[in-house]
């Protein structure tokens, strides 16, 4: 558990987290900070998001699942 005071944003708790293998971490939709995100991702954990409604993207490629 990390408690903070009520002026830091939440977004910065995903700073001072330890991400679990295989663990999953779902967020409210303004969190689309690849960085942070691809932080869980080479943690072996998952995320789950939802994109803002402003968010504009165009996939370029996609990559192989790897098991």
């Amino acid at each position: 558990m990390h408690i903070t005071e009520g002026n830091v944003h939440d977004v910065n708790a995903l700073d001072v987290l330890t991400y679990e293998a295989g663990g999953f971490y779902i967020m409210d939709k303004a969190y689309v900070d690849f960085k942070r995100l691809f932080i869980i991702h080479i943690s072996k954990a998952y995320y789950v998001t939802r994109a803002k409604d402003n968010f504009n993207f165009r996939r370029i490629s996609s990559a192989r699942q790897i098991k």
